[in-house]
């Protein structure tokens, strides 16, 4: 490979890993300049070109498919054409320029570090409701009601919601990085502290759904890194920090709230109104881009408060199925567990040539599993800023299980 390719193919790697945490234009801007980069270098031969082979390119197709042939079972197959989100591509991209640049862990750091400077920013918005980025009158930091004193952390976005979805990841793989190397002193250091901010962040989101997928995640963690005997004792350690999480007023409160069912009637509501669509739409859906036009009138059949927004179907799954149809709720899953799968396979065999790339597949599959879960209860599919974190992350770790001209560097890594 060039070294102009692999200089700027770099050099966007590093400005998407830094945009990740705190900006969605700058995390989109690197991903299409990569792509392009990575496509430049396709037109000297397809078969030397760095995206190909693509692994999982079938299931990715097929979930792709989907969407285009809802769009055109649609009464304006243009419209939905466009609304088709690109975000995709990120996986792709993002394992074309692992290819390029080679054995490169800096993306990875570089992520997980702005990430836990901006979870000590959340944490400081919980307390004090600062909001630095917007000026006034614009500010979108806004009270839990159910905390006096207490507020939402945003970090660099626009809505907890979506905060405390993408940064399930950088909890999670930095909770990887401190697990599987806890006889390392000099990394404890670095990892423990930071996994407790993050963490923390994440508590004080009121994020019920991310609550149990990173509770989930850490038992993944734990079980894949130590073993079962292990995973008993970190749930037993889990239900402990439930009890005492469960004594203050606002987080106990908001904790039962996740099995009550008066407490989730509107998205239990929400998820009535989808399957009614699904039902008179079951093989193409409705199609991308057309929710505004046909959903209201399934809303209109049920009671709900006036201001129940009526923008997705709070579940991946359904959303999927009603935007793609089924082809694209095939293609969903199948390219779900294949990847799930395949880490799998490799963790449980220690297929991976150092410590380094062990942990990022132990955390890519918690990471996934963990962005499934909480999709069932949100649709963070079609939250660009999520979305990206979720590409990037399964892009990581088919780079990590990847054979393609890969410098067999057996020497083990610090972490």
């Amino acid at each position: 490979m060039r070294n102009g390719p692999t200089k700027w193919q770099r050099i966007f790697l590093y400005l998407f890993a830094l945009s990740l945490p705190v900006s969605i234009s700058g995390a989109e801007t690197a991903v299409l300049l990569s792509a392009t980069l990575l496509l430049l270098e396709a037109m000297s031969g397809l078969t030397r070109s760095p995206l190909f082979p693509l692994p999982l390119f079938v299931p990715l197709f097929v979930f792709l498919l989907g969407h285009v042939v809802s769009s055109f079972a649609g009464p304006d197959a243009r419209q939905s054409l466009w609304s088709i989100d690109w975000i995709f591509i990120t996986m792709p991209v993002t394992l074309g320029a692992m290819r390029v640049i080679g054995n490169d862990r800096r993306p990875v750091l570089i992520f997980l570090t702005v990430g836990t400077i901006v979870a000590l920013y959340a944490i400081a918005q919980s307390f004090w409701g600062i909001d630095l980025v917007r000026p006034a009158g614009e500010k979108a930091i806004i009270p839990y009601y159910g905390a006096e004193g207490r507020y939402l952390p945003i970090g660099t976005f626009c809505h907890h919601l979506t905060y405390a979805h993408l940064y399930q990841f950088v909890f999670l793989f930095i909770l990887t990085f401190a697990v599987r190397h806890l006889k390392d002193r000099r990394h404890l250091v670095v990892t423990v502290p930071a996994s407790i901010v993050v963490g923390l962040s994440l508590l004080f989101s009121y994020s019920r759904g991310v609550w149990v997928s990173i509770t989930v995640g850490a038992l993944l963690i734990v079980v894949l890194s130590w073993g079962k005997r292990w995973g008993v004792v970190a749930l037993a350690g889990i239900a402990v920090a439930a009890m005492v999480i469960s004594r203050d007023g606002s987080l106990g409160d908001r904790l039962e709230s996740i099995t009550s069912e008066q407490a989730n009637a509107e998205r239990l509501t929400i998820y009535r109104i989808h399957w009614d669509a699904i039902r008179d739409h079951p093989v193409y859906g409705i199609g991308p881009g057309r929710y505004q036009q046909v959903m209201p009138p399934y809303y209109d059949r049920y009671e709900h408060t006036e201001d129940m927004p009526i923008v997705h179907a709070h579940n991946d799954f359904l959303q999927v199925w009603l935007n793609a149809g089924l082809i694209g709720l095939f293609g969903f899953i199948w390219l779900n567990v294949a990847f799930l799968r395949r880490v799998w396979v490799h963790v449980r065999s220690r297929s991976f040539r150092t410590p380094f790339g062990g942990t990022i597949l132990v955390a890519s599959f918690a990471g996934v599993v963990a962005f499934l879960i909480s999709g069932l209860t949100q649709y963070n599919l079609g939250d660009s800023e999520v979305a990206l974190g979720y590409w990037f992350v399964m892009g990581l770790a088919l780079w990590e299980m990847d054979g393609w001209r890969r410098r067999r560097d057996l020497t083990e890594e610090p972490f």
